[in-house]
């Protein structure tokens, strides 16, 4: 279903042999570890988690709450990897599908709205 929409949208995905496609966007998101924010953007998301940029400082496993703030979606999930240039997170809850789903066409709408350089 995912892929339907995101091809309707012209949104693409990167195609690699992971459980679920993942999807290029480039959005601002605010990540939320306990007490501290962190202002981040997304670079690719899927049904099962998504890439941040920049990393977040806190310990694998810690578990985080993801706020797109231009659609006030939220979604949990927890800090699976940390690089020096980004961080990987899991979802953690199977409704995520029905999230991400909504949160892309949000993304792709706020984006198409966006005036273009040229």
């Amino acid at each position: 279903m995912l892929t339907a929409i995101l091809k309707a949208i012209g949104l693409s995905w990167t195609n690699e042999r992971r459980q679920f496609d993942r999807y290029d966007v480039s959005s601002p998101i605010d990540v939320i570890v306990g007490d501290i924010t962190y202002h981040c953007r997304i670079d690719n998301i899927s049904v099962g988690g998504l890439w941040l940029e920049p990393s977040v400082d806190a310990a694998l496993g810690s578990e985080l709450t993801i706020r797109h703030p231009a659609s006030g979606l939220i979604l949990t999930g927890q800090l699976i990897g940390n690089e020096p240039h980004g961080s990987r997170v899991s979802f953690n809850y199977p409704e995520a599908d029905a999230v991400v789903s909504v949160w892309l066409r949000m993304i792709h709408e706020q984006q198409s709205r966006e005036p273009r350089a040229e």
